[in-house]
C-alpha cells in the first residue's frame, strides 16, 4: 500500500471502538468505528509487522486472520460481541487494483470477475476463522472502495450453497455489511439474489461528495448487457463538507441510469474543469489536509476533486473524525517526492486506458 492509504500510527484513536461494533439497528457509531477498520485494513503490509494487531487490540480486538491474495489484503478481527472483516480499499498508486475497479467482466452468479475472483483468493482461511468461535457471534463485513465491494461479495459467497453443503456462514449471522465509497459490484442478477437472500436491509453503503468510485462499473441500460452493473443495499449519502448524520438512508435507491457509457464519470470531471477555472476555488475547496505525512498531503492536494472526495480521510471526517492539523513540511521535502507520486499515478491511470 501507498502513502495515499496508509496513516501514522498516531492518527489512529485510542479508543475502544469494539464496543460500538455491537448488534443492532445500524448507527453512526458504529458505521464511524468500521470506517477505522477498513482504513486499517490498508496497514496489512505495513513495514512494521505489528502495527495492524497492535492497534486492534487497542481498539478491543484480537487479529484472528490475516487475508491476502494478489494484491488483495484484509483481516479478520474478534472483540467481545462481534467479528469483523475488513477488506484494504483501493491504491491509485497500484495498477491491479484500479483494474479490478473498473472491469466489466462479470462471473457465474453476476458478481464482477475481478471482485469474485478476489473474494475466493481469501475463502479458504476466511471461512476457517469465522468458524473458530464455532459460528455463535454476529458477523460484520466492511471495507472502502474496493474493499467494500469484496464485503459485498464476500457476504454474498459466504452465505451461498456450496454443493450439497451447507452455506459457511447462515444470512442470520450478518449482522451488517456496511461499506464507503465502494464500485458497483455486479449485474442485475447478482443484485437480485443478493436480496433474495436477506443481505439487501442488512447492507448500508455510504457515499462522499462527487466520489468517483461509485460511479463505476457503469450501470447503464441496454448495451447488451455488457454494462448493467448494480449496487446493492442501502444507500447513505453525504455532501461534500457534510456529515452522514444530516443525511438519511435511502432503503431502494435507483441505480439503472438511461445514458451513454460513462456519461456519469464524464459529467464529474467536467464539474472539476469548471471548478478549476474559478482563481478561488482551491482556497475555498482544499479543507483539511491529508492526515499522512507531508508528501502524501501535497499530492492528495493535488487530486481532483473526485478522488479527493473519495480518500479515507474524507469520510472520517464526514464521520465526525476531527484530524489534529499535520506538521508542516519540512526542508527535506521536495516537489519532486510529489511529483514522484503524482507520476506513479499517472503510469497506473495509462496502463489501464492502454491495456
Amino acid at each position: 500500500m501507498s502513502r495515499l492509504t496508509t496513516f501514522p500510527e498516531e492518527v489512529y484513536p485510542a479508543d475502544r471502538l469494539a464496543a460500538a461494533v455491537k448488534a443492532g439497528a445500524f448507527e453512526l457509531d458504529r458505521a464511524r468505528a468500521l470506517m477505522w477498520m477498513a482504513q486499517l485494513a490498508c496497514e496489512a503490509t505495513a513495514p512494521e509487522p505489528r502495527k495492524l494487531e497492535g492497534i486492534l487490540e487497542r481498539w478491543g480486538f484480537r487479529c484472528r486472520a490475516r487475508l491476502s491474495h494478489g494484491k488483495i489484503e484484509g483481516y479478520v478481527a474478534e472483540g467481545d460481541g462481534a467479528l469483523v472483516v475488513a477488506f484494504a480499499g483501493t491504491d491509485p498508486l497500484v495498477f491491479e487494483n484500479v483494474i479490478t475497479d473498473v472491469d466489466i467482466r462479470t462471473a457465474q452468479g453476476g458478481a464482477n470477475r475481478g471482485f469474485r475472483d478476489g473474494v475466493e483468493g481469501v475463502r479458504g482461511p476466511l471461512v476457517d476463522a469465522l468458524r473458530a468461535d464455532g459460528g455463535r457471534k454476529p458477523l460484520f463485513l466492511t471495507g472502502h472502495s474496493l474493499g467494500g465491494a469484496l464485503a459485498a461479495v464476500a457476504a454474498s459467497r459466504l452465505t451461498a450453497p456450496d454443493g450439497a453443503a451447507r452455506p459457511a456462514v447462515e444470512t442470520e449471522r450478518i449482522e451488517g455489511v456496511v461499506t464507503f465509497g465502494m464500485p458497483r459490484p455486479g449485474d442485475d442478477e447478482f443484485a437480485e439474489d443478493y436480496r433474495a437472500r436477506g443481505l439487501w436491509d442488512k447492507t448500508v453503503r455510504l457515499r462522499h461528495g462527487s466520489d468517483i468510485v461509485p460511479t463505476v462499473p457503469p450501470a447503464c441500460s441496454g448495451l447488451f448487457g455488457l454494462l448493467e452493473f448494480r449496487h446493492v443495499g442501502q444507500l447513505l449519502p453525504c455532501d461534500r463538507s457534510g456529515e452522514f448524520a444530516g443525511s438519511a438512508v435511502l432503503s431502494d435507491p435507483v441505480d439503472r441510469i438511461s445514458k451513454i457509457p460513462l456519461v456519469e464519470t464524464f459529467e464529474l470531471i467536467d464539474e472539476e474543469r469548471r471548478r478549476r477555472l474559478d482563481p478561488h476555488w482551491f482556497s475555498r475547496n482544499r479543507g483539511p489536509r491529508w492526515p499522512g505525512d507531508a508528501v502524501a498531503a501535497g499530492l492528495a492536494d493535488r487530486l481532483p476533486l473526485f478522488v479527493r472526495d473519495h480518500l479515507q480521510d474524507r469520510y472520517l471526517e464526514a464521520l465526525g473524525v476531527r484530524f489534529a492539523p499535520p506538521a508542516e513540511a519540512g526542508a527535506g521535502e521536495s516537489a519532486g517526492d510529489i511529483g514522484a507520486s503524482l507520476e506513479a499515478l499517472k503510469r497506473s491511470i495509462g496502463r489501464w486506458l492502454n491495456r
